[in-house]
């Protein structure tokens, strides 16, 4: 956990920024310190991948339980009370982190923040970029990836809005493109796991790396999309 800090320093320094650590912990420390499922896990990943997705496992797999939305939202307001803007993962895919940090930004938003999502990777390309990403001038059809990222933003729309309509694409140039690459490979202790399983080899292809898709949330608070979030939580 250490390592992984100083790598999200090292990260955040290629873009100029300075990492400030909340002392959150993500759902991979809050696991028990058991030796004996740390190397069961480390040796059949299919196995863990099953038993963190077990409901009924959960008491018994993790000595600390998941921080909650409220919690998120008060410490990141603590630590930057004067920031305007705020941008937190979308939630494409899935990730149980991602989808609490998701509701600390429908929380922020709906305070009258600036909050934004971003297309978070390499979860959100595990069915490819949509057509209309790297075709700006095309028209914008519910192809496999958006009907992908639809379903996932499903709990926001009151706050999205049309996810494939509503989405702001910043094509990157070679530059950005190679620093923002440069930049997740410094996180060298979770590297190997983001580019396996359902999005194994994404990391390995260019064009992961060169576009940035967001959307802007509304101040609209949206207590159907906490529940649904809470839903899929409890289910995974």
């Amino acid at each position: 956990m250490h390592q992984r800090a100083l790598e999200d320093r090292d990260s955040l320094a290629l873009a100029g920024k300075t990492a400030i650590n909340l002392g959150l912990l993500e759902v991979q420390y809050r696991l028990r310190q058991s030796r004996l499922l740390h190397i069961l896990f480390r040796r059949v990943p299919p196995l863990r991948f099953m038993m963190l997705r077990l409901p009924f496992l959960q008491p018994a797999l993790y000595g600390t339980p998941a921080p909650d939305a409220r919690e998120i939202a008060e410490a990141i307001t603590q630590v930057a009370p004067a920031a305007s803007t705020f941008y937190v993962p979308a939630g494409i895919g899935g990730h149980r982190d991602h989808l609490i940090v998701r509701q600390a930004g429908s929380l922020l938003a709906s305070r009258g923040v600036t909050v934004r999502l971003y297309a978070d990777l390499p979860y959100a390309v595990m069915p490819g970029w949509p057509g209309w990403v790297a075709a700006p001038d095309r028209e914008r059809t519910n192809d496999r990836a958006s009907a992908f990222w639809a379903r996932h933003l499903e709990a926001l729309r009151v706050q999205v809005g049309d996810p494939v309509k509503q989405a702001r694409v910043v094509a990157l140039t070679p530059d950005e493109r190679a620093r923002k690459e440069q930049a997740v490979r410094l996180h060298v202790t979770q590297i190997d796991a983001l580019n396996s399983g359902r999005t194994r080899g994404r990391l390995d292809q260019k064009s992961t790396f060169a576009y940035e898709v967001f959307w802007e949330l509304n101040a609209q608070p949206c207590v159907a999309g906490r529940r649904r979030d809470a839903q899929n939580y409890s289910r995974r």
